[in-house]
C-alpha cells in the first residue's frame, strides 16, 4: 500500500507505506507559517481535508507499492503515477 499526500490535483508532496511516513515526507518540502520551508508533522497535518477542493492537501491512497525510482520522481509525476495505477 502507498499513501499519498497531496495538493489536490496537483502533486504530491510526500509518500510512504503509513500515513504517518506521507506526512512526515510532506513537512520537509511544505512551507510553514512563516514562509520557511520545512514545517513540523503536527502542521502537516493539521492542512489535510477529507473532502478536498483544488489547492487543498489531502491523502490519497492506493494498494500498488511505489516504484523504487520514485524518491527521484517530481510531484507532478508522482501524481501521475498514482491515476495511473489507482
Amino acid at each position: 500500500m502507498t499513501i499519498l499526500y497531496v495538493q489536490h490535483d496537483y502533486a504530491v508532496f510526500g509518500f510512504g507505506e503509513t500515513r504517518q511516513e506521507a506526512i512526515a515526507m510532506a513537512a520537509e518540502w511544505l512551507k510553514d507559517e512563516t514562509g520557511k520551508q520545512g514545517c513540523s508533522v503536527a502542521y502537516a497535518e493539521s492542512l489535510l481535508v477529507t473532502s478536498p477542493k483544488p489547492g487543498q492537501m489531502t491523502l490519497y491512497e492506493t494498494d500498488e507499492h511505489i516504484p523504487g525510482d520514485a524518491e527521484n520522481w517530481g510531484g507532478e509525476e508522482l501524481l501521475d503515477w498514482y491515476y495511473d495505477v489507482a
